[in-house]
């Protein structure tokens, strides 16, 4: 079992970064219960970035040069994996075409002015309030980011799993047909023990953090229904970027009612 557990994390870690890994024949199966560790590549993603932090504010970095690199960390880990989605999503829901049409444009490798114009707004949006967040000089706000990488990461799961399939192909039908009930079990396992562990690093900010997180999955539930029929590989991406981008602007909104 435990080699098992090991060849899905790594599969995991193939799929939804760019870490090197040994590469395998992906069964079904595979494909199905590697779905589990997905936000076991935001506690990397966290860890890396945590870790940059203290080395930084230990050599006298700028923080915006911080701030630069500490929001270009998961797009590097990634491989700009979310990004891809939310701006093919982004091209699809400035379109204003029928259902039908939006899929396709979600297909189309290539990019629209609208997925542009979206991507820099987050990278400006993120770089911005993360240099706010890193002026509070408290620790503590980088560690929530950290937590926000397995929150987003764990939601987009859960979404995913139980949100109607906007098509029966494509790599997210693929890896939640036929889910058993332990993968969403663990997709929750991980949403809870980052949001415990997000309350615990501090408190009054978990409360602004989490509700950034629900209304985006509220939107998320909405959107994707009205505008697609459901839930596509691009538009779980769409969500994780969402919501990261959203926590940290919520965070930094935070540190200036405080006065932080």
């Amino acid at each position: 079992m435990f080699v098992k557990i090991f060849r899905w994390i790594l599969i995991s870690l193939s799929l939804y970064s760019r870490i090197p890994v040994f590469k395998f024949d992906m069964t079904e199966d595979d494909m199905k219960n590697s779905l589990m560790f997905f936000p076991f590549v935001g506690v990397i993603i966290a860890a890396v970035t945590i870790a940059l932090y203290h080395f930084f504010e230990y050599a006298g970095v700028d923080n915006t040069v911080t701030a630069l690199i500490l929001v270009v960390v998961p797009v590097v880990i990634t491989g700009g994996f979310h990004l891809d989605g939310f701006m093919d999503t982004e091209d699809a829901l400035r379109s204003y075409r029928s259902k039908e049409d939006k899929l396709k444009i979600l297909k189309d490798p290539h990019i629209g002015a609208f997925a542009v114009i979206g991507l820099l707004i987050c990278i400006i949006t993120a770089i911005a309030s993360v240099r706010l967040l890193l002026d509070a000089y408290d620790a503590r706000f980088v560690y929530l980011m950290g937590c926000m990488f397995v929150m987003s990461r764990s939601l987009s799961g859960i979404t995913s799993l139980t949100m109607k399939k906007a098509k029966d192909d494509g790599m997210l039908a693929g890896e939640t047909k036929k889910a058993a009930g332990f993968i969403m079990i663990s997709q929750a396992i991980w949403l809870i023990v980052s949001a415990v562990t997000a309350l615990y690093i501090y408190p009054f900010a978990f409360v602004f953090l989490s509700i950034s997180c629900a209304v985006c999955v509220l939107y998320y539930a909405g959107m994707v229904k009205k505008q697609f029929g459901g839930v596509t590989g691009d538009t779980a991406g769409y969500l994780v970027t969402v919501i990261e981008v959203s926590a940290v602007t919520v965070l930094a909104i935070f540190c200036i009612l405080t006065g932080l």
